[in-house]
């Protein structure tokens, strides 16, 4: 009693905050409002009418539609066309949906809207679904599905996964369509949404009972009307009740089906639902009449004409004619019988119920046989026979069309595959070519070597006087080659400490990271920061050449950047790279002749003021990248052409100003990694690729952004093409500083 009193105060408190939303809505419309705004309350209206099948609805849609359009509001825009969209196809006009939905989706795309536009994708998918064409579907559902992976919208990922599941079942590809199910399964309790995963296991249990694994599907069922419990769908839960006592029946176990049969009952009545209350009484009169207890039947037979005239689905009431119309031929009560399922035809070809019409075809022509009118009774047998062949061909098709679309693809890939094959054929040829010339030319030596051995012989005194030589001058070269390894060893222990961030603790640098790999043990490229008085200075430069050459490159200018901004105390961004220009001419002796080396460096600076976030830069053939938090968008802040060095264009060094905000990041880098080779094509990763990334990771800690740079920097050079076996090197120093203000 107590769980029956729950359900009807559940139920009255439901539909009162119903009335109450759709009132509170109304008078939301009648104040004055700003054109966003009423947009979207006609949005909600036109929701909830949608839920009442109301014609009102699409009046609402359509002032959604003009207003957001005349004031340019482009999430009003969307939202309305795709309301239009699913309101033409509760009306299957489907040229008129596909229009709407298509403009949904390209107003979506244009802000980026990978949400709206994966909706859009999936009812286009659905509208195919409807009208049978699986291939169209599954083609929608997928992009809807690569889209919602991307954008991470996990509840969309999920229903896509089960729509699959269901067009893949519709061809009889079970097995995949189970796969797809449990997917979606996995999603749903990934993102705890129980009401969606409680309908997933219900279509598992209805897949498991076509496969005749019925304690799987009574498992699988028991699961979902838990879940069902535990959120109080009263209609999920009464659903169920009937699946099982389904399953009960197959498996002979018929107290346990009435008893599920009538726990739906209960359930409907309580909760008011005639269409679910009647589909439970169909099924308890099936099963009485299937047991022989005629009478018992016949009081259910009496409680759905009872209520038939309060059933609001037709196809509820085509079934209920045909339950009775069963129930009468049983009982040999043969013109009963008779009117019943031909009114039952009537309304299943007006709903073009193609299986419900099939199974009225032959019982009519069953009730046609007890009445002893043998010709009409073939001639509703033939049309039985005609409607089944007709939906066996339907399936048939469809799922022969779909199995050569896959056949399509799987050629495709096989001719792509020979013609990689071959190209491996003709290069193993060369290969075995190149080798069988180096065999000759080894036997021509080995010849050679024969005639000479008497010379060898006679030399081989001096020949072991020599190696002995050779053996001390080795030894000689590799104390060398020690000595100079641990010069660079030492010298890169040096660059190190030189290049630190330690005395900014505490200052806008707090949240900064620098990812600096050199190509070499010692670096060309290098970074540098200070304060001065309320003055962050940062750099990132990349010296001419790398190595050796270029480490003394950098440890000049980390040397002179520190004269001029410590003690000179030159805090403009453009003064400081002049200065550094005219350091770096005097110490390389530039004069600017022909054929004179082009020694000198590129170089990103920044002077940001820590109490009013005003930033400086100035670039020398490299920019700055900005990224705003507010707006989520990477900009490019270009430098000069022309290198820190003699030149022949030695104009000043511009100087951009311009305003940070908390939240933004900064970002400095030499070119190595955009230059790098690497990846599937072993191409450059480009400024592009490199754009892509920063802005992908911008929200995250600097930390976390640094350790995704490089690892994404390591699998791009540490792709290995499984046809060639080639393997990428690092080809010039990589460093990046990000700051994060």
């Amino acid at each position: 009693m107590r769980y029956i009193s729950f359900l009807l105060i559940f139920l009255c408190f439901s539909t009162l905050l119903f009335s109450q939303n759709i009132d509170s809505l109304k008078q939301d419309l009648k104040r004055p409002l700003e054109d966003t705004s009423r947009v979207n309350t006609l949005i909600e209206l036109a929701k909830a009418y949608k839920s009442k099948k109301s014609d009102t609805t699409v009046i609402f849609i359509k002032e959604a539609y003009n207003i957001s359009f005349k004031s340019g509001y482009l999430l009003g825009q969307i939202h309305a066309c795709f309301q239009y969209g699913t309101w033409y196809r509760t009306l299957q006009n489907m040229d008129s949906a596909l229009f709407f939905f298509n403009k949904s989706i390209q107003i979506a795309s244009s802000v980026y809207d990978t949400v709206e536009v994966c909706k859009s994708l999936t009812q286009i998918g659905n509208m195919y679904s409807d009208v049978g064409e699986v291939e169209n579907s599954i083609r929608y559902h997928e992009k809807s599905l690569k889209l919602g992976i991307a954008s991470r919208s996990y509840e969309k990922v999920g229903m896509n996964l089960y729509n699959l599941g269901n067009e893949y079942k519709k061809i009889g590809a079970t097995k995949k369509a189970l796969g797809y199910y449990q997917t979606a399964r996995l999603v749903f309790e990934t993102i705890n949404d129980e009401s969606k995963l409680a309908s997933i296991l219900n279509t598992i249990g209805i897949l498991y009972v076509d496969w005749l694994s019925f304690d799987k599907a009574i498992e699988t069922y028991n699961e979902a009307f838990k879940l069902y419990q535990k959120n109080n769908n009263f209609q999920g839960e009464a659903d169920l009740k009937i699946n099982m006592g389904l399953v009960y029946i197959k498996l002979g176990e018929y107290d346990k089906a009435i008893e599920s049969y009538q726990e739906a009952r209960t359930i409907s009545q309580t909760i008011k639902n005639v269409n679910k209350e009647v589909y439970a009484l169909i099924h308890l009169a099936l099963v009485n009449t299937d047991l022989f207890n005629f009478k018992e039947a016949d009081k259910y037979i009496a409680e759905i004409n009872h209520l038939s005239d309060q059933v609001s689905q037709k196809d509820i009431v085509a079934l209920s004619y045909q339950g009775i119309g069963y129930c009468k031929l049983y009982q040999n009560k043969c013109h009963e019988a008779l009117d019943y399922l031909l009114k039952c035809m009537e309304i299943s070809k007006e709903l073009q119920l193609t299986e419900r019409l099939n199974s009225s075809y032959i019982y009519i022509s069953q009730a046609y046989m007890c009445v002893g009118d043998a010709k009409k009774a073939s001639e509703y047998f033939r049309s039985y026979e005609q409607t089944r062949d007709n939906d066996n061909k339907r399936v048939n098709d469809a799922r022969v069309k779909f199995e050569t679309a896959q056949q399509d693809k799987e050629i495709k890939l096989l001719n792509k595959q020979q013609e990689i094959n071959q190209k491996l054929i003709v290069a193993k040829e060369k290969e075995t070519k190149q080798q069988r010339l180096i065999i000759y030319i080894f036997i021509a030596g080995l010849v050679l070597i024969v005639l000479f051995l008497i010379v060898v012989i006679n030399q081989y005194r001096q020949k072991k006087k020599a190696n002995v030589l050779l053996a001390e001058q080795k030894m000689y070269i590799e104390d060398q080659k020690k000595e100079i390894e641990d010069s660079i060893n030492y010298a890169q222990r040096i660059q190190k400490a030189v290049l630190t961030l330690s005395d900014t603790q505490g200052t806008l640098l707090e949240k900064s990271f620098v990812l600096f790999h050199p190509k070499s043990i010692v670096s060309g490229d290098f970074y540098w920061a200070t304060v001065v008085d309320h003055w962050t200075i940062v750099t990132v430069a990349d010296c001419t050449g790398h190595g050796v050459p270029g480490a003394f490159m950098s440890m000049l200018g980390v040397s002179y950047l520190s004269e001029i901004v410590r003690k000179k105390e030159v805090i403009q961004a453009s003064h400081v790279l002049q200065e550094l220009r005219k350091y770096i001419i005097d110490a390389l002796k530039q004069q600017g002749r022909i054929g004179e080396q082009k020694d000198g460096m590129d170089i990103a600076l920044c002077a940001i003021n820590n109490q009013t976030l005003e930033c400086q830069f100035a670039g020398a053939n490299n920019p700055l990248y900005l990224y705003k938090k507010s707006t989520q968008e990477l900009k490019e802040i270009k430098g000069d052409k022309m290198p820190v060095a003699i030149y022949e264009r030695m104009n000043e060094y511009t100087n951009h100003v311009f305003q940070l905000e908390k939240g933004d990041r900064i970002y400095m880098f030499s070119d190595g990694y955009p230059d790098q080779f690497g990846g599937p094509k072993g191409k450059k990763f480009m400024y592009k690729g490199f754009k892509e990334i920063l802005l992908q990771t911008s929200h995250l800690p600097v930390n976390v952004q640094c350790n995704m740079l490089d690892a994404n920097l390591t699998a791009w050079v540490d792709y290995i093409d499984k046809s060639t076996g080639h393997k990428f090197e690092q080809i010039d120093d990589i460093t990046i500083m990000g700051i994060e203000i």
